[in-house]
């Protein structure tokens, strides 16, 4: 009955995220935008799954887990989330089943896992589609305890202790924070399992775990390097880090009491005041000194904070990825440990006391109503973009990375005015941070056609920051190629090639800086270098849409007919159509003209109409006209090339 009511009253709790929508934070490179995952489980999606490097991480199962929701669901973002709150209903009626078992309790491993299912610090990994990984990791985390707590207590042991590590390297595939878990099972040998082994034989049996750890710990570093997402010391000095570790610790166990003012992203606090570092470092050693002193009588509170500390560690910033200082979907592991510190302690303190049983179901429901109303408060706020970082700003005005990305929900609403505030607030509120350089170029851009004149002044004012940035980090790609387009976008195309060549040698590995080489190129009338470049990349990326797109255009439509080669314009162009699913007016575009300078008129002028209808399904007026406009070339019996 506990089962159930967990497992149903967790799925109507996050009902409302069935109605939600994708973010824009995360979620298109995870699925949106992915082609890897968007065409759903292929096998070459699964094989580009084990990759180390793409968004900065190594979760192949995770990868899978969205190609399988994509496979079933498509893009309805209802599905996904959907996924996600069954995920999270099963890991709350496992963790009351694996802690009833191993601690011999019912009630207070009830407790924890109530607290666990609905406590609003968690929405974030439920309510979040990009954080998959967070509760597809627990859920084999879970089980891989499970596992363990029957090869320690039970028979057939050897079958659980292989079982143990099935589940365990599951749970690497699906998110590497989970590589702290050798460490929580030798907690679980001293408490409550009370295994009475010596420990270096407890320790022995645990070394296939720490090999697989670091092994996942290894892939990881790999994969965060290759995308350039480890942050710099200049940017992250080693002392702002190791403050932001013991106040970071204070904040999570502050927000887990008091469950107020949570955020989608907290950026660091360079100016700290004295008096909260001290703070910090009395009440984490007054909490381990407790633990110490009490852990004869109170193993609980030893175990439970070290829990805590120890699964926070891959997470707490000495090794800094993203701009984020803490994050609260790092605490869904983690918390447990002060759960079980905090149900145990209160059902010590009041043994004593008459009626315990009636107090404590009384103190169960007058903590657990708050947390379920404060979590439907939380959830509301991830429902779309806009709500999401209206929300993050309406708590720090000063957020540079929430108005970032409150800037691209303004930008996908048309109001592009009001996406160039953001932008360059966020540019003046945090001048290194890259992003806000890159999404104030995206808006610039689209503002081009509309209003020269404005775009001119504001890059006028951008450029020499960029110019500076380049000076100070010359072998940063990123500013390099962001320079590069700020020079594009003002005419000196020149230059620009220069910067994306630079950009190119710099960072191999990213496509984006080809593209924009060879556009800069193609800009410069370097056709023929800019095809080179083409082939370049589909000699990596042969599946690449834009790649095969663009170098079919050329193919099919340059003024020099010494390029033209309609034949394999048509064979770049159809590859290019069967990936994006007959769904990209432009590629559609493209095909047809590739046809038509192959000499098959009638069937260019049957893509022109399909992309024509693609394009007006799509609302895309401009991409419309111009299939149009290609048809009537192509009802003349004519090929359309560019004009010299």
């Amino acid at each position: 009955m506990v089962c159930l009511a967990l497992g149903l009253a967790t799925v109507a709790l996050y009902s409302p995220a069935f109605h939600f929508h994708f973010v824009n934070y995360d979620d298109p490179v995870y699925v949106v935008e992915n082609p890897h995952v968007n065409h759903g489980l292929t096998a070459d999606g699964v094989g580009w799954a084990f990759q180390a490097g793409y968004a900065a991480n190594w979760h192949p199962l995770t990868w899978m887990s969205h190609m399988l929701d994509c496979q079933l669901f498509d893009l309805r973002a209802g599905e996904h989330h959907a996924t996600n709150v069954v995920l999270h209903a099963l890991n709350s009626v496992l963790l009351f089943l694996v802690l009833a078992r191993m601690t011999g309790t019912f009630w207070r491993a009830a407790m924890v896992a109530a607290l666990f299912a609905w406590h609003p610090m968690h929405v974030e990994s439920v309510a979040w589609i990009s954080e998959r990984k967070d509760v597809l990791s627990a859920f084999f985390w879970i089980l891989a305890l499970w596992a363990y707590v029957r090869y320690a207590q039970g028979p057939k042991s050897k079958l659980f202790y292989a079982l143990t590590l099935v589940f365990f390297v599951l749970g690497l595939m699906a998110k590497p924070m989970v590589i702290t878990l050798p460490c929580v099972l030798l907690l679980l040998d001293w408490w409550p399992l009370r295994r009475g082994a010596p420990a270096s034989k407890l320790v022995w049996e645990k070394i296939p775990f720490f090999a697989l750890a670091a092994g996942a710990a290894w892939v990881t570093v790999v994969a965060q390097s290759r995308e350039h997402a480890l942050s710099s010391l200049h940017r992250n000095p080693i002392s702002v880090r190791v403050l932001n570790v013991f106040l970071s610790y204070l904040r999570y166990c502050e927000k887990l009491a008091w469950p107020s003012r949570l955020s989608v992203i907290y950026t660091f606090y360079y100016r700290v005041r004295i008096g909260e570092v001290v703070c910090a470092v009395v009440f984490l050693s007054l909490m381990f000194g407790i633990g110490i002193l009490a852990r004869k009588n109170r193993p609980y509170w030893l175990f439970g904070w070290l829990w805590f500390l120890g699964t926070l560690m891959p997470v707490i910033g000495l090794v800094q990825v993203g701009a984020q200082s803490m994050a609260d979907r790092y605490m869904y592991l983690p918390s447990i440990g002060l759960f079980i510190l905090v149900c145990w302690g209160v059902c010590d303190l009041t043994r004593c006391l008459r009626r315990q049983g009636t107090l404590m179901a009384v103190a169960a429901v007058a903590i657990l109503a708050p947390c379920v109303v404060a979590t439907e408060t939380q959830l509301a706020v991830w429902k779309n973009s806009g709500a999401l970082f209206s929300h993050a700003l309406a708590l720090d005005p000063d957020n540079y990375v929430a108005h970032i990305h409150y800037g691209e929900y303004l930008s996908g609403q048309g109001d592009l005015r009001g996406a160039l505030s953001e932008y360059q607030r966020a540019v003046e509120l945090a001048p290194d941070y890259l992003p806000g350089f890159r999404d104030l170029a995206s808006v610039l851009s689209l503002e081009a056609a509309k209003d020269a004149s404005m775009t001119a002044r504001a890059y006028a004012q951008v450029q020499p920051e960029l110019e500076l940035g380049v000076i100070y980090n010359p072998a940063d790609p990123n500013l390099r190629h962001l320079l590069g387009t700020s020079l594009a976008l003002a005419g000196n195309f020149d230059a620009a090639e220069q910067q994306f060549a630079a950009s190119v040698r710099l960072a191999p590995e990213q496509l984006g800086g080809y593209y924009d080489l060879a556009q800069a190129m193609t800009a410069e009338h370097k056709t023929g270098d800019a095809i080179a470049v083409y082939r370049r990349v589909l000699q990596s990326h042969p599946d690449s849409p834009e790649a095969l797109d663009d170098l079919a255009w050329i193919l099919a439509a340059d003024a020099n007919p010494g390029f033209r080669n309609g034949a394999e314009a048509v064979e770049l162009a159809t590859r290019a159509c069967e990936i994006t699913k007959t769904n990209d007016a432009m590629k559609i575009g493209t095909l047809a003209a590739a046809c038509a300078e192959a000499g098959r008129f009638d069937e260019a002028v049957g893509w022109a109409e399909n992309g024509r209808e693609v394009a007006a399904s799509h609302g895309q007026t401009g991409v419309a006209a111009r299939n149009i406009e290609l048809e009537k070339y192509f009802k003349a019996r004519r090929p359309f090339h560019e004009t010299p």
